[in-house]
This record gives structure tokens, sequence and C-alpha cells, in this order.
């Protein structure tokens, strides 16, 4: 009985650990973004570069300038002054029943 308790334990806590640390978004080179949601929208996040998406279809990185973003069953495309990134057969980062901003 003490191990199934345990066992479940741990397994709640890992569950939170990935909800709270969101999912992954992987760019066109290869690139991984982490993701976090806020009150404005999304963060997505690599080794070298932030990127906001916010929920009315803005995004902002510091590295990259203003723009915007969307998503079709392609997957998400992010355009910036600077650069455009996209994630191919990825869902929203909003969520999969999420249909904001459509391409």
């Amino acid at each position: 009985m003490k191990a199934s308790i345990k066992l479940l334990t741990a397994m709640s806590l890992m569950l939170v650990g990935v909800m709270i640390g969101g999912a992954t978004l992987v760019d066109g080179n290869g690139v991984k973004y982490t993701t976090t949601k806020n009150q404005h929208g999304v963060v997505l996040k690599s080794r070298k570069a932030t990127i906001y998406l916010g929920k009315g279809c803005d995004a902002y990185s510091p590295q990259y300038g203003k723009g915007t973003w969307g998503w079709a069953n392609g997957g998400v495309l992010v355009e910036l002054n600077k650069r455009t990134i996209g994630f191919a057969r990825q869902e929203s980062p909003f969520g999969s029943n999420d249909n904001r901003c459509p391409l």
C-alpha cells in the first residue's frame, strides 16, 4: 500500500511539473522552444531567443522584433521583422482545441 501511494505521489508531481513547464515546440531548423503560458499569451524560449505570442495574434522578440503569428493544420508560423520561424505539424501553443489566430 505504501509503495502505491509513493508511486501515485511521484507520478502526480511529474504531471504537475509537465503542466507548469509547458510543451516544447521544434522549429524547422531543429531549435527547441519551451512554452510557458502567462496572462498575455505564451512565451517561447530557446537557448538564444525569446518570442512572445500574444492572445491577439501579435508577436514580439527582443532578438527579432515585432510581428504576428498564426496557426493552421500545417503548424504554427511566426513572422517577425528580422526572421520568420515555422513550427511545422505542431499544435497551437495555446492548446489543441484553441482556434485563435488562423492562417
